[in-house]
C-alpha cells in the first residue's frame, strides 16, 4: 500500500492503526485526529499532548496560533470534548500541557499508534518525528498530518521524506487524499 491513495485519514487510521492498544496524539488542534482515532482504533488509552502555547507569528504564522487566551479558552473545550469522547468509549485520556520534546524527554512509554500534527516547520516535524520514533512499537504506524505545501512554512514534506530516507525501519506507507492529508509510515523491526 504505497503511493498516494483515495482513502481518508479516518480510514487510513482504521485500516493501519493498531486496534486496542495506547495512542498517542502530537498536536491537539481542536480534537479532531483524537477523537477520530478513538472511534476506528478503540484504544485501552489515549495521551493526548499539546502545549497550547502562543508563538510569535513570524515564527509560526499558523491559523491555530492565536493569542495566549485564546488557546487557554481552546485548551478548556478541546481537553473537555476529548475526555468526554473518551469517556463514552471506555477509553482513558491523559491530557498533557507539553510540547513534544518535552513529553519525550519526560516519559518512558512506547505506542501503538502516534498521530503527529504539531508545529509545521521543517526544523520542527524533523526534530518531532526523530524524538518520537523511538516511542513507537515495531510494526507499528506513525501518522504526520498536513503532508502538503499549502502554505510556505509547511517543511512538513521535506522533513518527512528525509526521514524515511534516512531511517532503514521507515516505511513509507501511502498518503491520504485530503486537501490538508497524512502520511503513514511503518516502523519495522531492526
Amino acid at each position: 500500500m504505497k503511493g498516494r491513495g483515495m482513502a481518508t485519514t479516518g480510514e487510513l487510521i482504521r485500516t493501519l492503526g493498531h486496534k486496542g492498544g495506547v495512542i498517542l496524539d502530537v498536536g491537539l488542534g481542536l480534537g479532531d485526529s483524537a477523537c477520530v482515532a478513538m472511534n476506528e482504533l478503540k484504544p485501552k488509552r489515549l495521551v493526548s499532548v499539546d502545549p497550547f502555547l502562543n508563538q510569535p507569528w513570524e515564527e509560526y504564522p499558523d491559523d491555530y496560533n492565536v493569542s495566549q487566551e485564546q488557546l487557554d479558552e481552546r485548551r478548556i473545550s478541546v481537553v473537555a470534548r476529548i475526555l468526554k469522547h473518551g469517556e463514552s468509549l471506555g477509553v482513558a485520556v491523559d491530557c498533557i500541557r507539553k510540547t513534544a520534546q518535552e513529553f519525550i524527554a519526560s516519559t518512558q512509554d512506547r505506542f501503538d499508534f502516534i498521530f503527529l500534527d504539531a508545529n509545521h516547520s521543517y526544523e520542527s516535524v524533523k526534530e518531532d518525528l526523530s524524538g518520537l520514533w523511538p516511542l513507537l512499537k515495531d510494526d507499528r504506524v506513525i501518522m504526520c498530518h498536513d503532508y502538503c505545501s499549502v502554505l510556505a512554512y509547511y517543511g512538513v514534506i521535506e522533513a518527512v521524506d528525509e526521514f524515511i530516507e534516512s531511517e532503514p525501519n521507515a516505511i513509507r506507507l501511502q498518503v491520504s487524499s485530503e486537501k490538508h492529508p497524512v502520511i503513514a509510515i511503518r516502523k519495522v523491526a531492526a
